[in-house]
């Protein structure tokens, strides 16, 4: 079912965008029934799950990150395309082609956090602001191998250690966050 809780998570997702991009003022109890549980952390949990599996039949690191490369990247470039094609065909502001060059190849990285000037009446002044996922899943990916590696075999006080450090970090979020909202914002 994993496939069928993935597309119901993208379709909340797709939703709670919607509504705030689009400005619906919706009442506080609707929306509490609509999302009442954020969709990335589940996506980042199903995906932990799986990947558990996966660093385990891989083997090596190399393996690994082939595998990782071709689950990313192909639907990655074709996301680009399709979303650049799109862009060229409605957008009627003038674009430094330069620019647009740099853009799609930033976007077909894990540098996705840079939009050109020119873009910046497009949308919600992103293209896809959807693809700042993409450094984040690799990082997870690359934190995932390592902890597997080090954790595997590893007796339950090593688990609960690592377990109360990643749990005592997720108690400080609140706390970077008010004392530096804009590296938390980024």
């Amino acid at each position: 079912c994993f496939n069928t809780i993935r597309m119901l998570l993208a379709l909340k997702v797709m939703l709670f965008h919607a509504i705030w991009h689009l400005g619906i003022n919706i009442d506080s109890d609707v929306r509490d029934t609509l999302f009442p549980v954020k969709a990335t952390p589940v996506f980042f949990m199903i995906s932990g799950f799986l990947i558990w599996g996966s660093i385990g039949r891989s083997k090596d690191f190399y393996e690994y990150l082939k595998k990782r490369f071709w689950r990313i990247c192909p639907e990655l470039w074709f996301g680009i395309i399709v979303g650049l094609s799109v862009l060229l065909i409605l957008y009627d502001e003038s674009v430094d082609w330069l620019q647009i060059l740099g853009y799609a190849l930033s976007q077909g990285t894990f540098f996705q956090v840079w939009t050109p000037d020119c873009l910046r009446g497009y949308g919600c002044g992103v293209p896809n602001r959807s693809l700042w996922t993409i450094g984040i899943l690799i990082q997870f990916y690359l934190m995932a191998y390592f902890l597997y590696r080090y954790l595997h075999g590893q007796k339950k006080w090593v688990w609960l250690t690592v377990f109360a450090t990643c749990l005592a970090m997720g108690m400080l979020i609140p706390v970077v966050r008010q004392n530096l909202p804009v590296l938390s914002g980024k």
